[in-house]
């Protein structure tokens, strides 16, 4: 899962929008420069940097070629694989001007609705939501949130500087409930700057990575604490490339702080890792292993009893952190692989698990 689609060029995209938005885009160039947000992510300075050098098409950028998408991905692997295609990340969820932002996601939902999930049977999509206007979300869940190739939301980005566990975005919650889509988390290169805030911004690719879990455990604390599961109870929440090495660490802090929790919080019924492990998935991608480090990876995360069962494979195509199946395979314990490769993300999405041999773990040769 986690497949990064796009466009040809940001013409295509544009065609979905209302006329207004389409002569304000094409009228003098200054706002495609505003399309997205303010990065620091230095991948953003150059185009197609950042992705495998063999995922480049002879025309447009990674991701938007289907043919090599479906070639280098799916028919590679003798397997019921699907896959969630998730934009190029879309950080145009997150334009300062929230009318904008909200056509922008309805265009790129109908683009994908249209040029995309009709090409393959095993493509599956999650709704671009404009995060930094509530209504203009729900309505667009409600417009399209029944198509039957729709499995999850998607926040890509945080542009309004509160946690994803706050009242304020409960009503999309709701909503997306009524169409059992999953609440989906994905990370941003300008992701939370109010959280980097206060010791600056990074400047460097290295900096950036090693902060790219912090807002995520501030999402996390968040939807306890405002006891989002116990008002919600069948939500289900994928957090996708906020890495993975820091869930025991905050799994252990927010049970040592139960007692604090309760008297904080009335919403607080169970431990958190009960609501962790009940309504809460991970992305595999990234694993912040190296090659002389998988077994210690696999011992600090074994000190969470259960966390198999919230793990979830992600391929990162076409990024240059792509994931290879047959890798992350080879290096869990083997009573962990069905699980975290497929069953676990059958699960969240209420696919039929696939037989025996046919899993993503299987290469063609």
């Amino acid at each position: 899962m986690d497949i990064h689609h796009t466009w040809k060029s940001v013409d295509e995209m544009l065609s979905y929008l209302p006329q207004r938005w389409q002569d304000y885009a094409r009228g003098d160039g200054r706002m495609r420069a505003a399309l997205a947000p303010p990065s620091s992510h230095v991948f953003t300075l150059l185009d197609a940097v950042g992705s495998r050098l063999d995922s480049m098409p002879e025309v447009g950028p990674p991701g938007s070629d289907h043919e090599m998408l479906r070639d280098q991905l799916f028919d590679r692997y003798t397997s019921d694989y699907r896959g969630v295609m998730t934009f190029n990340i879309g950080a145009e969820a997150g334009h300062n001007n929230p009318y904008l932002s909200a056509a922008l996601c309805t265009a790129a939902n109908d683009w994908n609705i249209e040029r995309w999930l009709p090409r393959d049977s095993r493509y599956y999509g999650c709704l671009l939501l404009p995060s930094n206007n509530i209504e203009a979300a729900v309505a667009e869940i409600h417009r399209v949130g029944n198509h039957p190739r729709m499995v999850g939301v998607l926040f890509p980005i945080n542009p309004m500087g509160r946690p994803f566990g706050d009242p304020l975005f409960h009503p999309i919650y709701e909503a997306a409930l009524e169409y059992d889509l999953s609440l989906d988390l994905h990370v941003n290169s300008a992701d939370s700057v109010s959280v980097r805030s206060g010791v600056g911004t990074p400047g460097s690719y290295v900096e950036h990575s090693i902060r790219l879990s912090d807002p995520a455990m501030h999402y996390l604390s968040s939807f306890i604490v405002n006891g989002v599961f116990e008002k919600f109870p069948d939500l289900k929440v994928l957090v996708k490339e906020y890495g993975t090495t820091w869930l025991p660490h905050m799994i252990w802090k927010l049970d040592q702080s139960y007692d604090v929790l309760r008297m904080e919080s009335p919403w607080v019924k169970k431990r958190p890792w009960e609501y962790i492990h009940s309504n809460i998935k991970f992305s595999t991608q990234p694993l912040e292993v190296s090659k002389d480090a998988e077994s210690k990876w696999v011992d600090l995360m074994t000190t969470i009893d259960g966390i198999e069962d919230v793990l979830c494979f992600s391929s990162d195509y076409p990024h240059y952190q792509f994931d290879h199946p047959l890798e992350i395979a080879r290096m869990l314990p083997d009573t962990w692989v069905e699980k975290i490769m497929y069953k676990n993300s059958c699960d969240l999405f209420g696919w039929p698990v696939p037989e025996a041999g046919t899993t993503p773990v299987t290469e063609k040769v």
